[in-house]
């Protein structure tokens, strides 16, 4: 007897929605920052408010006191509010949803919070359209009530997403959650801090490339590797930045004898080969894509090494005002001459090797046990 099977989400699945993410600010601010960025948003704003009831009403616990943080934006819209709800489909066209893997699953985010979200859809013909609201409860999310939508005249105008949601923190950790948030995401962010009342004019928050300070760019796939020395960085820093959303790859670092130190980052342009694990992107599918994307960086890196004026155990061009003697095979050039057979080698062991026989060999990924394709005994990688 033959039977067929096929993949499903057994409906228990939802009661555990509240689980998916840790629902702190970073994750939310993380999720709904590209949600407006795919929704064509050209600016998102982030306002920080006192509660509208009493604290000695709205505390959970006692000594808390929950503001009201609202994120929206001026992007196109929401057309179903249903979806909110509906865990693994999203609204966004299928050319971004391969482009960027988009699952859906972004709004669980805010499972475990109380939330409201008001949204106006963007219209074609540029006519207004009728804007919704709808308030959320855990309780909703996990299937175990109905969430009621409303016609909402103070949604987002012209158009546009508006999201609240409680918030325990303090003031200082929102405002720290929204800059690292904002710290290399593609659009303007404006905070606003009206937790004492009153008028206060919004501030758009630091933003910085992230491959600035870079001594060396290059394109790979849909993303560019940016090449830097002498980078001060930890073991786990983040040296992928996916439009904000910056995470650890483990690109290699290249260490020379001498002392300086190259290392690699790498900016996500179009690269829908770039697999990370679902829902939060926190790290990447080891996969074939990122095997090569690892084995590019390090020439990226080499590259920059051989394009480099100051070439290892060389730090300073000899001049005669130097008091130092001509070095028999150097000269005075800033450059290294173009044949290295007579230089004197950083490592006795590789007398012939040179930094721009790696930038002569592209697409050589992995290092051999002969010839010069394998890495230089004089450097040491991790």
């Amino acid at each position: 007897m033959t039977r067929t099977i096929r993949a499903r989400i057994h409906e228990t699945a939802v009661k555990r929605v509240t689980r998916i993410y840790a629902a702190t600010l970073a994750d939310i601010f993380a999720e709904t920052l590209q949600n407006s960025r795919r929704a064509d948003a050209a600016r998102v704003r982030i306002s920080v408010s006192a509660p509208t009831a009493r604290p000695d009403e709205t505390a959970p616990e006692v000594g808390e006191t929950p503001l009201t943080v609202t994120i929206s934006d001026d992007g196109a819209g929401i057309a179903d509010p249903a979806v909110l709800l509906s865990f693994g489909e999203n609204g966004w066209d299928q050319d971004l949803v391969q482009r960027e893997d988009a699952a859906g699953f972004g709004f669980a985010s805010l499972a475990r919070r109380n939330c409201t979200v008001s949204s106006r859809l963007r219209s074609p013909d540029g006519e207004i359209t009728p804007g919704w609201r709808v308030a959320l409860e855990p309780a909703h999310f996990l299937g175990e009530a109905e969430a009621e939508v409303h016609a909402h005249d103070e949604a987002p105008y012209p158009w546009g997403t508006a999201i609240s949601f409680e918030a325990t923190e303090s003031i200082a950790s929102i405002r720290n959650a929204a800059e690292n948030a904002a710290d290399h995401y593609p659009l303007p962010v404006v905070y606003e801090d009206r937790s004492e009342g009153g008028y206060v004019a919004g501030e758009e928050l630091p933003r910085r490339a992230f491959l600035d300070g870079a001594v060396h760019a290059e394109p790979w796939r849909g993303l560019v590797f940016g090449v830097f020395k002498d980078r001060r960085s930890g073991y786990n820093d983040p040296d992928l930045n996916f439009f904000g959303l910056t995470l650890a790859l483990r690109l290699p670092t290249v260490e020379t004898v001498h002392g300086a130190t190259w290392s690699v980052l790498a900016d996500v342009d179009d690269c829908p080969d770039l697999e990370l694990v679902l829902p939060a992107r926190k790290e990447a599918v080891e996969n074939a894509f990122l095997e090569d994307m690892r084995a590019a960086a390090r020439l990226a890196v080499y590259r920059a090494m051989a394009a480099d004026p100051s070439p290892p155990g060389r730090s300073t061009p000899w001049s005669p005002a130097s008091g130092r003697s001509r070095p028999r095979s150097w000269t005075t050039s800033t450059n290294p001459p173009a044949s290295t057979s007579s230089r004197p080698s950083p490592n006795p062991c590789r007398s012939s090797w040179s930094p721009r026989c790696w930038a002569s060999r592209p697409g050589t990924g992995t290092a051999s046990s002969s010839g010069r394709s394998s890495a230089p005994a004089c450097w040491s990688r991790r």
